[in-house]
């Protein structure tokens, strides 16, 4: 199989607040923009909430738990920021981030209707992808823990225990990458991981440089792409068809600016790598 050829786009954007970077997912008619944000829940804090639609305010004024506080507001502003982005500048303000039947995002955004989002949250990180609408993408983050291995390991098939094996990572972060790839095509669903996770069994992995690409063994219309950045794994998965053009270099500038926006030391994403 033929991978995707990955290029520097020099589209890397990093300020105080958030990491937002330029993907494009090239298929033989047609070439679409995708916009990738990351943030920190301690950056959002030092903004007011002004930026929260009407609709947004009034229901985060009715969480209580200020974990789920936190997450909402940093995955609404990585949301509305990668949104805003595709679009080319919008405020804050007039962008809704609602949800769906199955909890899923959608995008209410004035005199635009073909805008879709993903969105991710781990402690105190998030992210999120904005696309259009005639694509299915899903990204996913989780944060690598040794304490969750028995846990990730019972979330394997047979023929996954074989193949993760392969992956040069430390164990808690190959189990954590695979974890992350199957959240990441739950959410190009739209249902959210409402099975086991043996049916979103992965299959055909390659490591090529720091990324992870692979296929999906049900579901034969997607594949994904994953990669680690300081503690953290990442995972889009995206239609077979397409090839990922994403701002790589062999020095990679969007690992180190999510591990730094996410103030993580660089060097933890060496330590998650086997020793050689």
């Amino acid at each position: 199989m033929e991978w995707d050829v990955l290029q520097d786009t020099r589209s890397m954007q990093t300020s105080p607040k958030i990491a937002a970077c330029e993907l494009w997912l090239r298929m033989p008619d047609r070439q679409d923009r995708v916009i990738l944000t990351a943030c920190r829940v301690s950056k959002v804090r030092e903004r007011k909430i002004d930026w929260l639609h009407s609709s947004e305010e009034a229901y985060y004024r009715r969480l209580r738990a200020s974990k789920r506080q936190d997450s909402y507001l940093s995955g609404r502003f990585a949301a509305k920021h990668a949104v805003s982005e595709w679009i080319g500048g919008m405020s804050f303000n007039d962008i809704a981030i609602q949800q769906g039947i199955f909890g899923q995002p959608i995008v209410i955004a004035n005199g635009y209707s073909n805008i879709q989002v993903s969105i991710t949250h781990c402690d105190d990180g998030a992210a999120a992808l904005a696309f259009d609408e005639s694509l299915l993408l899903g990204i996913d983050m989780e944060q690598i823990r040794p304490d969750r291995l028995a846990v990730l390991l019972s979330q394997l098939t047979d023929r996954e225990h074989e193949t993760v094996k392969r992956l040069p990572y430390a164990k808690e972060a190959s189990l954590t990458m695979i974890w992350s790839v199957k959240e990441a095509l739950s959410k190009a669903l739209k249902t959210g991981l409402t099975v086991s996770a043996h049916f979103y069994e992965t299959s055909q992995l390659q490591v090529h440089s720091h990324l992870v690409y692979g296929c999906f063994t049900h579901f034969p219309q997607y594949r994904f792409c994953a990669f680690a950045a300081g503690s953290y794994t990442y995972a889009i998965a995206y239609p077979r068809q397409a090839a990922l053009i994403a701002p790589f270099r062999r020095s990679p500038i969007l690992f180190s600016a999510l591990a730094h926006q996410l103030r993580f030391d660089d060097d933890l994403y060496s330590k998650a790598r086997r020793r050689t």
